[in-house]
């Protein structure tokens, strides 16, 4: 291919401005280039405050310069392979170890559940669905400058020709919050685009947390819904 008599060659990804973009318009070279800096910021972390005693502080330093990078823009990239999940998990579990002082106990997965409960760390998997629905919720409500494409669209009464236990809440309008996608998507990249995946997460929260416009007291009852799913009572 030519641009200007200038010939490019053909590469299976690019990165720009820090994001790497690959020929199928998925996230998974990002997803692992995030989980590599991750590793070796958690490294460096490790190797130099290894004199911090104090799991608060240890918590501290893991979210502010490990996990904060890895979930920077996350509504864009979000990883929706279980591979992807899986290599940021890995880091998080280490992380909890090293903050519980335990970095050479074996978890179970209830275990690990708990121990990142007892810190107020969603695991990551829950953490980026966290992240989607509170930014869904700032659109909803116009909290930020960014609209709702016109392919998602509000469920309405006029629509519901056959009542069940599912549309019920629309067709007698008690919940004017449950959204709809006017598009089928053919194409991955389409279907784990930010709107397309997340509208359906948010019709799944119930109608109570989702008529809370406030956006800082959504974010705390949603955190608590969450928690309430992977089967753990929020403090």
């Amino acid at each position: 291919m030519n641009l200007c008599i200038i010939y490019l060659s053909y590469v299976k990804y690019e990165k720009d401005v820090g994001v790497h973009i690959d020929i199928h318009l998925n996230w998974t070279t990002h997803c692992k280039a995030i989980a590599t800096k991750a590793n070796q910021t958690f490294g460096f972390v490790r190797r130099t405050c290894h004199f911090s005693k104090c799991s608060s502080q240890r918590r501290v330093l893991y979210l502010a310069l490990v996990r904060s990078n890895s979930e920077h823009c996350s509504p864009i990239w979000s990883p929706q392979t279980k591979g992807a999940i899986d290599m940021l998990d890995v880091i998080q579990r280490r992380a909890v170890k090293w903050i519980h002082k335990e970095p050479f106990v074996s978890y179970t997965d209830n275990e690990f559940l708990a121990k990142q409960k007892s810190l107020d760390l969603l695991p990551i998997s829950v953490k980026f669905t966290y992240t989607d629905i509170v930014i869904f919720h700032k659109i909803v409500y116009e909290a930020i400058n960014i609209g709702m494409p016109n392919y998602i669209l509000k469920h309405t009464a006029s629509e519901v020709t056959r009542v069940t236990r599912q549309n019920a809440s629309i067709a007698d309008n008690t919940d004017t919050l449950k959204y709809k996608c006017s598009v089928t998507p053919k194409v991955d990249a389409f279907k784990n685009s930010f709107f397309v995946r997340t509208y359906r997460k948010w019709n799944q929260v119930p109608l109570h947390i989702r008529s809370i416009p406030e956006p800082s007291r959504f974010s705390s009852s949603l955190k608590e819904h969450l928690w309430l799913i992977l089967g753990l009572k929020p403090d």
